[in-house]
């Protein structure tokens, strides 16, 4: 092995340098989190029954989303739905 070469391909400029860049990166994403305003979710409102959840599934399907994130949701929903049918039936066969 030659005099002066290393393993490592990166001087001790470079890697103090790469350093520098990564610290100041790090210290400018949490400067913008800081400075983030609180969010407000109170406008948000969950369906908290069966026919809000139908009204969901009905509105968003018409709206012909096509996301497979929106589809995972109508999955959910009519999954809920066809479950609280199911357990209405058995419930009133009792």
């Amino acid at each position: 092995m030659k005099k002066g070469l290393s393993k490592f391909p990166l001087s001790g400029r470079e890697v103090a340098a790469s350093l520098a860049v990564m610290v100041s990166f790090g210290i400018g994403l949490l400067d913008i989190y800081l400075s983030i305003p609180p969010s407000d979710y109170s406008f948000l409102k969950l369906p908290r029954t069966l026919e809000e959840l139908q009204t969901l599934s009905v509105l968003l399907t018409a709206d012909g989303c096509s996301c497979s994130c929106h589809r995972s949701t109508f999955s959910g929903v009519s999954f809920l739905i066809k479950k609280h049918r199911v357990e209405a039936a058995s419930d009133g066969d009792s």
